[in-house]
């Protein structure tokens, strides 16, 4: 079986990854979400909220800074209230 929900992993580079981005920047935070194909609507909602979260400069500075998984996790969890 895989997922019965959705799951969110997020994860530093130890250097940032050129990618070939239109912004020219490099990489320096990768989320992953899965979800079963029945949960395709909540997926997309929780891509949206992704997509709004990143768009603030300050949640991007806090969590390129971040040194643990405690201090991402925290950042998000924050950010979703």
């Amino acid at each position: 079986g895989g997922a019965q929900g959705l799951v969110l992993a997020m994860g530093k580079p130890a250097q940032p990854i050129e990618f070939g981005s239109i912004d020219k920047k490099p990489v320096q935070l990768v989320i992953l979400l899965v979800s079963p194909p029945e949960k395709k609507d909540e997926h997309i909602q929780a891509l949206g909220k992704i997509s709004k979260i990143m768009t603030s400069s300050e949640f991007r500075q806090r969590a390129y800074a971040a040194t643990t998984a405690a201090e991402l996790h925290a950042l998000f969890r924050d950010a979703e209230t």
